[in-house]
């Protein structure tokens, strides 16, 4: 996974609580493990390491409860329907599909 796409234009992307919320239930460390076990780099921000803005910790870790308490903030608590854009290249695309059926 290089990239998942929210659209502001949307009004509950617009709200910073729902964007943090979608990154609060993304299993970062699982994803890596699955598809570059051993070899994979965690990365949240497109810096590469060694980049002066590369973040050296992630700050997000995957948590379901965090997640809804940020969404029941931003006046969702019920959630919400929608669609995410997942980019994705060869090879990790076929690799991916698994993972994104959960």
């Amino acid at each position: 996974m290089y990239y998942v796409a929210m659209s502001m234009k949307e009004a509950h992307f617009a709200n910073p609580k729902v964007r943090e919320a979608v990154r609060y239930l993304i299993d970062y460390q699982g994803i890596n493990k699955a598809l570059m076990p051993g070899y994979g780099v965690l990365h949240q921000r497109p810096n590469q390491s060694g980049n002066a803005v590369h973040a050296t910790r992630s700050r997000l870790q995957a948590g379901r409860g965090a997640a809804k308490k940020l969404l029941a903030e931003a006046g969702y608590p019920n959630g919400f329907d929608t669609t995410l854009r997942v980019l994705s290249d060869q090879p990790f695309l076929t690799s991916l599909s698994p993972c994104s059926r959960r």
